[in-house]
């Protein structure tokens, strides 16, 4: 299972990666310190992921950017928005695709994670095809 975490802080990165291999012993990460490395590293992937967690507000952008370019890709891989702004926008809402956690919530993150990885493997696939839709 392969996920992609976009954070612009290394130490919150860490945490992820640490969390991530806790929760499915199967995981192989990918880490991008901020949006622009992140949607160049979609565009260029040709293997998939199975879950992308992103923070919000980051010094290149947001994470509004990367969930506006999957739209665009008609890709519904489930994302988390692990940040710690309030989430009381409908324009966010819009992204059925789209779990929010607020960084404050360790084990909803945990829950989250856990819910949202298959629990066996599975071989992902290509980002311009169809993957699992979650509801938020």
């Amino acid at each position: 299972m392969r996920v992609l975490i976009i954070d612009d802080h290394e130490d919150t990165r860490a945490l992820l990666n640490s969390t991530l291999l806790g929760t499915c012993s199967t995981v192989i990460t990918e880490q991008a310190c901020g949006s622009s490395q992140a949607i160049e590293m979609l565009i260029n992937d040709t293997v998939g992921f199975n879950l992308i967690i992103s923070d919000f507000e980051m010094p290149d952008g947001s994470g509004l950017a990367v969930l506006n370019y999957l739209e665009s890709v008609g890709n519904q891989v489930p994302v988390i928005l692990f940040t710690g702004w309030p989430f009381g926008s409908n324009e966010f809402r819009r992204f059925e695709f789209v779990t929010f956690i607020e960084k404050t919530d360790y084990d909803g993150l945990k829950r989250a994670i856990s819910a949202l990885l298959p629990s066996q493997a599975y071989f992902p696939q290509p980002m311009g095809s169809t993957t699992l839709k979650v509801a938020p």
